[in-house]
């Protein structure tokens, strides 16, 4: 397949993709089509025309139709819902502020494309840090025997120590998009980046010393094997062979409410931790067909001490499990249905920092954050969003906002008998936490306020976020 190592300009006619661009592809005033086999690892814009991208085509950045008219309204060939064509209008769907890294650990980023190796950060443990990132990536149709290195490396100010990770993955049997990989890393970790970004969490303890995530520190290295079975599901296994040792506050600076202390990073079981681990996702939330809507699915197993009756050793012995569900409905043209199921449960005596917490942030809004800690865990979240300009079209100042109704349930709680992790034999739907809720939010959902109230008693909790809920 043919790659180009550029940029691609094609002005006044079509451009067709079958190949793989590195830089971005640009038609001015013609149609951009990408075809099965393409692969942009650029942004996709077309001025005056239309984008196609086929089933299996990859697009790395944002597939932009632009009019030469600031506001021109058309119709997008791949849903009914009526768009608003601007210079700077973005076809991504409302949730896709999350940046997609194609990989198989799904964290959330909030970069800036010419940024993205570049690592800033502030947080209680390690004050303000910076360094030098060379993202995991992989792609499908990867030729067989391309090695790619991954990894990173960077300086925390305040406990004046050195983070890294030094890795790479090789890709064999192209014809079935399977990757190998090992790495072997000194880095501060967290079990806390599915409730905030990286990005986000540092603005808040920067600003208003608030800092969400639980640290530790994790020594060792691993090896893994990726199957792509399609471009939208995978599944990885993974040996980790991992020290775990403590971190604490070093830092207690903030912009504002300088009277006030960042939360004590708590104490986790410190050891050595010998763990395979198992995990799938699927991920149809990017297919330009249908922007609005998606399922989103990642589950792992993780087995540590012991696994099929074979000892792993290691200090630990346990085994936890998690699955989380999500689906995105695009109801018309200006609402949507988001929906997240996630559940949690454990077999043994887990440690202190893999227990499950909720409350708060992005969990249950209307609680205090992680008021609620277990080895068993469940949550459901709902969203319903539509459009200001739909509710509110004669109202100037209104209309510019998206407005959100929430509500949430779920509960961590210790079980009687950990033997099993599918006992769940002490939970009654009656212990249940539930809040509800509205936010007020941005066009691209990024930036929101969220005004959430618990059912069992309570105050109004208002909390401001610059990421999607979920």
């Amino acid at each position: 397949r043919e790659k180009l190592p550029y940029h691609v300009v094609v002005v006044g006619g079509d451009l067709t993709i079958r190949g793989e661009i590195e830089g971005s592809a640009i038609a001015l005033f013609g149609d951009i089509i990408v075809k099965s086999s393409g692969c942009v690892n650029g942004d996709v814009i077309s001025v005056d025309g239309w984008v196609e991208q086929a089933k299996n085509a990859w697009v790395k950045g944002d597939a932009l139709e632009i009019s030469s008219k600031s506001l021109q309204r058309r119709y997008s060939r791949y849903s009914k819902r009526e768009i608003r064509r601007t210079r700077h209008y973005s076809r991504r769907s409302f949730r896709r502020d999350n940046r997609y890294r194609h990989g198989i650990s799904f964290q959330n980023y909030w970069s800036v494309d010419d940024l993205d190796n570049f690592l800033l950060r502030y947080n209680r443990v390690e004050g303000g840090f910076i360094g030098f990132r060379e993202p995991r990536e992989h792609y499908h149709n990867w030729r067989m025997g391309h090695l790619r290195p991954f990894g990173e490396i960077g300086y925390g100010f305040e406990n004046k120590d050195l983070r890294y990770q030094i890795g790479g993955q090789l890709s064999t049997l192209s014809s079935l998009n399977l990757f190998l990989g090992g790495e072997y890393h000194d880095f501060t970790d967290t079990q806390d980046a599915w409730l905030v970004s990286e990005s986000e969490n540092s603005v808040n303890a920067l600003f208003v010393k608030k800092d969400f995530f639980d640290y530790y520190r994790r020594n060792g290295f691993s090896i893994f094997a990726v199957q792509e079975l399609t471009r939208d599901f995978k599944i990885k296994v993974e040996y980790r062979n991992d020290d775990y040792s403590n971190m604490f506050n070093t830092s207690n600076w903030s912009l504002f409410r300088g009277g006030h202390d960042f939360r004590l990073n708590p104490l986790i079981d410190e050891g050595n931790m010998r763990s395979l681990s198992f995990s799938i996702n699927l991920d149809t939330r990017y297919d330009a067909r249908t922007p609005e809507s998606g399922w989103y699915l990642n589950g792992t197993a993780e087995f540590a001490g012991q696994f099929a009756g074979q000892e792993l050793n290691g200090d630990f012995n346990f085994d936890r499990y998690i699955i989380d569900l999500r689906r995105y409905q695009s109801l018309s043209y200006s609402e949507n249905l988001d929906l997240r199921v996630r559940v949690g449960s454990s077999r043994g005596n887990i440690p202190e920092q893999f227990l499950f917490d909720l409350g708060g942030v992005s969990t249950l809004p209307g609680y205090n954050f992680k008021e609620f800690t277990g080895d068993r865990m469940v949550l459901f979240n709902s969203e319903y969003r539509t459009d200001g300009e739909w509710l509110f079209d004669d109202i100037w100042f209104l209309d510019h906002f998206h407005y959100i109704l929430f509500a949430n349930t779920g509960l961590a709680w210790f079980a009687q008998d950990t033997s099993s992790p599918f006992n769940f034999d002490n939970f009654e739907l009656s212990d249940l936490k539930t809040d509800i809720g509205i936010a007020v939010a941005n066009r691209d959902g990024n930036v929101r306020v969220n005004f959430a109230r618990r059912l069992d008693g309570g105050g109004l909790n208002v909390s401001f976020r610059i990421h999607r809920h979920f």
